[in-house]
């Protein structure tokens, strides 16, 4: 923890890796500061391209994680939203560009992931601090109750409103960094350290709570209390694990249905996503928007309407199901899954969903709970948002996607070319 931000190697993968860590403390803000650190990682990984470099490039491999931004330029053969689509794919180019740029990197990407993991998960820390500050210094300000920091002027996007991130998104980030301080928690024996990761861990998931995200709270669960467990190999470390983070997860409940607002957004509202007929605050509810999505999907269920297409055909469709505010506001689905149906088809979504299932696989081979922890953080909120529109949720997910997998796929390589090389030895001259 003390020398995470330090490395042992040469010159040019020093300065690959901190373009990488200014990357990483910059994700949560502006999308400007993130490009540029992704333009300049770019250029200085071609500089340093030795000769070679591209020959022993893995293109079967590197298509996994590359699958949906394929799909999309496959797709935008036969969509009517050429435009559209043409923005989509520019949106998502990260998909492509991260798992190209990582692997040609002379950086070991095995050797220093769970120190980028580490980077991003102190500036995550900071950015919650931040907003926290921000609020209670309006708070004092104004001279308003310190109780109000629970009410809807600082729950959710209100809390994030300060750096003009979604909500959704920042969960998504404080649940994947709350993870890695876990972990590091369970690693580490020194007592200094696992007391500062014990105060990350309550900055973070006291963040996660005010950010109010559904999804991205149930997926934490599932991290906290199913997958990082595994991490624990004697009986007595495991079973006090569980019984102080059911304990955690009883009071966390507890508290959701105590304090009215978190009661209100995670209950109430919850309930309202999940009916078919909206409710006077809710006009339209989620499940009526995938209700229309549905219909459309059903109309071309093998190769979609193309990519790009979505917002204009789903509006076509609110506007029958007389779903106006949708319409008004040219609402996407939420829900990244009937997104790809919608454009690209049945056969995109099953394209979709084994790229996922194969990195699971991956994650599971090789023991990397962090690993599973991401994919199901990303799993679960996908079913809510489309997090592959938007800047914030393509850069999450093409990185550390990439971060995994090249690790996972470099152990497999280097056991199979070992084995080629025995097998080489033993034969006769």
């Amino acid at each position: 923890m003390k020398k995470i931000f330090q490395i042992e190697d040469s010159q040019a993968n020093k300065i690959s890796f901190y373009i990488l860590c200014y990357f990483l403390l910059t994700l949560p803000f502006d999308r400007f500061y993130s490009t540029l650190a992704l333009i300049c990682f770019g250029i200085h990984t071609v500089i340093q391209l030795r000769r070679g470099s591209l020959r022993q490039l893995d293109i079967k491999k590197l298509a996994g994680t590359q699958a949906v931004f394929l799909l999309g330029v496959l797709c935008l053969i036969y969509s009517a939203q050429t435009e559209d689509g043409i923005s989509k794919i520019g949106k998502q180019a990260a998909i492509f560009i991260f798992p190209l740029l990582l692997s040609l990197s002379s950086l070991d990407i095995k050797k220093y992931s769970l120190q980028l993991l580490g980077v991003f998960s102190l500036g995550c820390l900071g950015t919650i601090l931040y907003l926290y500050y921000d609020a209670l210094h309006v708070i004092i300000h104004d001279h308003l109750p310190l109780t109000l920091i629970f009410s809807t002027a600082f729950v959710n996007h209100n809390f994030s409103e300060p750096i003009d991130m979604h909500a959704t998104y920042l969960s998504m980030y404080a649940c994947l960094s709350l993870c890695y301080f876990i972990y590091q928690y369970l690693q580490i024996h020194d007592r200094t350290t696992r007391f500062l990761c014990i105060v990350a861990c309550a900055v973070l998931l006291a963040g996660i709570i005010q950010l109010g995200s559904k999804t991205v709270l149930t997926a934490m669960l599932i991290c906290v209390n199913f997958i990082l467990p595994k991490l624990i190999s004697t009986g007595k470390r495991k079973a006090l694990y569980y019984a102080i983070s059911l304990s955690i997860t009883f009071v966390l409940l507890t508290g959701i249905f105590s304090i009215d607002i978190f009661k209100t957004r995670f209950v109430t509202e919850f309930k309202n996503d999940l009916s078919a007929q909206g409710l006077p605050s809710i006009p339209e509810s989620r499940m009526a928007r995938w209700q229309s999505a549905c219909k459309l999907i059903n109309r071309s269920p093998v190769t979609g309407y193309g990519t790009g297409s979505e917002s204009a055909v789903l509006n076509q469709q609110y506007f029958k199901d007389k779903l106006y505010i949708a319409y008004y506001y040219n609402l996407n689905t939420h829900n990244q899954y009937l997104s790809i149906a919608l454009e690209y088809g049945y056969t995109g979504l099953a394209i979709f969903l084994f790229s996922l299932v194969f990195a699971y696989y991956l994650a599971w081979k090789s023991r990397n709970m962090l690993f599973q922890c991401f994919l199901v953080i990303l799993i679960v909120a996908a079913l809510s948002e489309n997090i592959l529109d938007s800047n914030k949720g393509i850069f999450f997910y093409a990185f550390f996607l990439t971060l995994f997998v090249i690790p996972s796929l470099a152990k497999k390589k280097t056991a199979a070319s070992v084995k080629k090389q025995m097998q080489a030895t033993l034969q006769p001259a």
